[in-house]
């Protein structure tokens, strides 16, 4: 007897049958086959040294800006010499639009951390939270501070300026995009701290003196 002719099964049919097929067992911490790669950190570390950067960039010239070229304290024609701020315009933005600059740099400083997958720099941003709301309460305690940050702001300025052009020159040596970016948010995550602990109370520091009665002999 002779065998049954061989059915030719069609292009479509085989993608069916391999299609039908199992995938097989799930590895836990590995892909399987023909399922997207999740891009690691990267591309999240990518937006938010960006954005980190951007925002501590435009809160920089904002400030320089409001409280150094457009700004000018209220300062009396004659008046007794004062430590504190005259009343007035000025003086109203000072406080508050440091702190709304010292949350920009904090976000941005947790954005890093989340993007890198760290978890003790959070306890140190609510720490610095924490000093800042105790000053707010009794001011006096930012005095020393206020003024070892103005003393050091242009010598701290200059050297950051100089370690985040070495780090960028760094980065885009590095061999591929993963060690660029890693290189990258290392530098926006020095950039923010030195901000944070250093430039921003600076900056509130050399406001202040603009703003107050210190020098009026």
């Amino acid at each position: 007897m002779a065998d049954p002719p061989a059915v030719a099964s069609s292009p479509a049919t085989a993608r069916a049958r391999t299609s039908s097929k199992p995938a097989g067992p799930t590895i836990p911490g590995v892909e399987p086959p023909g399922r997207p790669a999740d891009p690691f950190p990267m591309e999240r570390l990518r937006r938010a040294a960006i954005g980190a950067a951007a925002a501590a960039g435009g809160a920089a010239v904002g400030l320089a800006l409001l409280f150094g070229v457009l700004g000018a304290p209220d300062k009396p024609a004659t008046g007794s010499c004062t430590t504190g701020l005259y009343p007035g315009t000025y003086a109203d933005l000072v406080t508050p639009v440091h702190l709304l600059v010292f949350g920009v740099l904090c976000g941005g400083l947790l954005a890093l951390a989340r993007a890198q997958r760290m978890e003790r720099p959070t306890v140190a941003v609510l720490a610095a939270a924490a000093f800042v709301a105790a000053c707010l309460i009794h001011p006096p305690l930012f005095g020393p501070y206020d003024v070892v940050a103005l003393l050091v702001l242009i010598p701290a300025s200059a050297t950051l300026a100089i370690a985040l052009g070495v780090l960028a020159l760094d980065a885009r040596r590095q061999p591929s995009a993963e060690l660029r970016w890693e290189r990258l948010g290392r530098a926006a995550w020095i950039g923010l701290w030195v901000a944070l602990v250093a430039l921003l109370p600076g900056a509130y520091a050399a406001a202040w003196v603009n703003g107050a009665g210190l020098f009026c002999f």
